[in-house]
């Protein structure tokens, strides 16, 4: 599991992401993506579904979008938290400095116990 700090950083970049991309075409109603849902079969098993639906109905908000995409963010969240810890005391606090510092190594330790130390964490994109 990613460490909170981190997660609430990668959403917050998902979000911006999705603000600054408020073109006509990156949300069109013509502008479709893929969506897996879990859907009751007529036999009566439960299974997952690929279904193609247009963008703006399944992430009208960018809340939505960065809750379903918060993780596909957690590297650029991790080089912008290393970012700040480098920035002077007057932009960021030294307190919120040993915050930063103690959530990278946190998660660095989570990642490394969840298989074994040989890879950070993070979620794989689907192909």
């Amino acid at each position: 599991m990613t460490e909170r700090t981190i997660r609430s950083m990668a959403k917050e970049l998902a979000g911006t992401f999705y603000e600054q991309k408020r073109s006509d075409r990156f949300r069109s109603k013509d502008s479709l993506t893929r969506v897996k849902t879990i859907e009751r079969q007529p036999d009566g098993r439960l299974a997952e579904v690929v279904k193609v639906m247009p963008f703006h109905e399944v992430f009208p908000t960018a809340k939505k979008f960065a809750e379903a995409h918060w993780p596909f963010w957690v590297e650029p969240a991790k080089r912008c938290l290393i970012a700040m810890l480098a920035m002077s005391d007057a932009r960021v606090s030294p307190y919120m400095k040993q915050c930063i510092y103690d959530a990278l190594i946190e998660e660095n330790e989570k990642a490394r116990a969840q298989d074994g130390g040989k890879r950070l964490l993070q979620r794989e994109l689907e192909r």
